[in-house]
């Protein structure tokens, strides 16, 4: 089952089956219950290989989904050189790593890890709720996240990490 610890559970293929699990679970399979899928971030990715009919994963869920809602989408994968530099920073230790973040979060609802999200116009209870979700977020968990967003292009074109235009590819 899930085991955070894997690197493999945090790929986005892991990722969408999970959640086509999740929305298995709480739907009305009975009755034949549709959902509308509320996406932000990443999870809009996630969302589009799930309702997609182009998608590989389309057999999941994609004939329950009535719509879906997209907040801050991710529209393109990352290019293979922005990939080569995520892989090295996701080499750095943890321990380190969680030094960095110490480090980018000074100022608190004033730091730029706050208004790298938020924005600077953004309003003090989302900056606070920002602030408190990168406090609470592990850093070991954020680097297997960032690491199974990232496509593969040892073909030439990505392949897997988050879907951008061309959702339905491999």
């Amino acid at each position: 089952m899930f085991d955070p610890k894997d690197w493999n559970a945090y790929t986005t293929e892991s990722l969408v089956h999970l959640l086509a699990l999740i929305i298995h679970n709480h739907r009305d399979v009975e009755h034949d219950q549709k959902v509308v899928l509320i996406c932000h971030s990443m999870g809009c990715s996630l969302g589009a290989l799930l309702a997609s009919s182009s998608s590989p994963y389309a057999s999941l869920v994609a004939e329950h989904v009535l719509g879906v809602v997209c907040i801050c989408p991710v529209a393109e994968p990352p290019t293979a050189h922005q990939v080569g530099i995520f892989r090295r920073l996701l080499s750095i230790p943890v321990p380190i790593f969680d030094l960095w973040r110490r480090f980018d979060r000074r100022g608190g609802i004033e730091s730029q890890s706050i208004f790298r999200f938020t924005g600077k116009d953004a309003d003090l209870d989302t900056r606070k709720l920002q602030l408190r979700f990168n406090e609470q977020s592990k850093s070991a968990v954020w680097m297997r996240m960032a690491a199974g967003c990232l496509p593969d292009y040892s073909s030439g074109s990505p392949v897997g990490g988050v879907a951008g235009r061309m959702c339905g590819r491999g």
